[in-house]
């Protein structure tokens, strides 16, 4: 798939559900929360800290066999309550926004104490 089937792909879906190993701030997720996705995923590198990947820990999970029926309600519920749940990933959309604006403060008041 090439870049433009991807955003086309994320665009139609309504959940992202990634159990990978997030090795920092990864760009899928935040390119499927921007998109319109609910997000779901793991708990495995930076995922689950809510700075990285700032989503509820409702929708994060331990990949284990134990939480095979809680990730899936999960799914179902994204699916079923789409225009409620969707709502929930607001503030992470806002954050991948604002982000650029807040990186250019941050810089600056890094040099206003040096």
């Amino acid at each position: 798939m090439n870049v433009n089937e991807i955003k086309q792909l994320l665009r139609k879906g309504k959940v992202y559900i990634d159990f990978g190993n997030h090795p920092g701030k990864d760009r899928f997720p935040r390119e499927a929360a921007i998109s319109g996705c609910c997000i779901i995923t793991g708990k495995r590198g930076a995922a689950k800290f809510y700075e990285d990947i700032p989503i509820s820990s409702k929708y994060k999970f331990n990949d284990n066999i134990a939480n095979i029926d809680k990730i899936i309600n999960s799914i179902k519920l994204c699916l079923n309550n789409y225009d409620n749940e969707i709502k929930n990933f607001q503030e992470y959309r806002n954050i991948i926004i604002n982000e650029k604006e807040k990186f250019e403060k941050d810089l600056l008041n890094i040099f206003k104490k040096v």
